[in-house]
């Protein structure tokens, strides 16, 4: 960081006296349980941060301090989660631009939220969007200049650490965008959960069904969705790609589902009817709202040749046909995608 400079006090209630409280056990811890209110941050206030001499400032609020356990780590066993409910209010003349308002345990962002006021048809309407674990990407418009947010994510590996912590709110101001106001509600705050991320894995069950050994026959590939995390995996999207010219999809291409529970899973299948020899190869995707993305592959081999018995089909089939599963494709978390998850300010 280049350099600190002082500005206006922020009104927020101190903590409690003595010791910062420590978060011991499974639950949503409040700013009001760990000694806090409401926090205002009007404009230009707040300790203003230049992380780029070129940009405007990071304005930020007091710490909230508190205390994790001996050991305490993102993962494997136990999970740090915020719950940020805020209320951002822009100036009357605030032109066009951009804002983002961060939540940030030891300036390591756990929320990103971006906003930007336009002028449409001469009335202020501000654009929003968020990303994070818990609800993936979501975004909408607000045609007022208050606009009241509530979001959730887990905590990026480098916000957990043993001992005494401190978790901060901020707004950076960029173009013409002008904030009046940044109110962070006491209801705001962390989460301990054994839950995991969600994070979906795709197979494909290569020794179910009957695979076609001549033209016309149809034939299905079973393929089950599970959800190897804790948290929920939202609007599950299950799709299938393959040749067009050599088979014919018999049903919907793709499948949704609403919600996998952590450690839950979701069966079916998607039948095909072979229309020409030869191998090929059907390619299974799995991809959610939450959850990120897995893909699996298979290869089958059709035969074409002299009609044959059934009796002797069925043999046929054993001999000529195959299955192969290519590895999972890995799920890339979400806190990755986050911009400045790693850095400071």
């Amino acid at each position: 960081m280049a350099c600190a400079l002082l500005a206006l006090a922020v009104v927020q209630a101190p903590a409690a006296a003595g010791q910062p409280v420590l978060l011991d056990s499974p639950r949503i811890w409040t700013l009001r349980d760990l000694g806090y209110s409401d926090i205002f941050m009007p404009a230009g206030a707040g300790t203003a941060v230049y992380t780029n001499p070129q940009m405007p400032p990071h304005r930020y609020t007091d710490p909230v301090n508190y205390l994790l356990p001996d050991g305490a780590a993102q993962g494997p066993d136990v999970w740090y989660v915020i719950h940020f409910h805020f209320e951002i209010e822009f100036q009357e003349d605030t032109g066009e631009g951009e804002v983002t308002v961060y939540a940030m345990p030891n300036y390591h962002a756990v929320a990103m939220i971006d906003f930007s006021p336009v002028r449409r048809d001469g009335s202020l309407t501000v654009d929003w969007n968020s990303l994070g674990e818990t609800e993936g990407w979501q975004h909408g418009t607000s045609d007022s200049r208050r606009v009241e947010m509530q979001f959730s994510n887990y905590f990026p590996n480098d916000g957990v650490v043993p001992g005494e912590n401190a978790l901060l709110f901020s707004v950076e101001e960029r173009e013409g965008a002008k904030v009046a106001m940044l109110h962070v509600f006491d209801d705001t705050g962390i989460e301990v959960t054994p839950l995991s991320p969600p994070e979906l894995g795709l197979e494909v069950d290569t020794d179910a069904g009957g695979p076609p050994a001549d033209a016309g026959d149809t034939f299905e590939v079973p393929y089950t969705v599970r959800n190897l995390g804790g948290w929920p995996a939202k609007d599950v999207v299950t799709e299938v790609s393959y040749p067009e010219d050599a088979l014919r999809l018999l049903g919907e291409r793709s499948v949704t589902t609403p919600l996998i529970d952590g450690s839950q899973e979701i069966s079916g299948s998607f039948a095909f009817e072979a229309l020409s020899d030869g191998a090929h190869d059907i390619v299974l995707d799995a991809y959610g709202r939450t959850g990120g993305s897995a893909s699996t592959a298979v290869t089958v081999t059709i035969t074409v040749g002299e009609r044959v018995s059934k009796v002797r089909l069925g043999l046929l089939v054993a001999l000529v046909v195959g299955l192969s599963a290519l590895p999972l494709v890995p799920y890339e978390k979400l806190r990755g995608l986050i911009r400045g998850r790693s850095q400071d300010g």
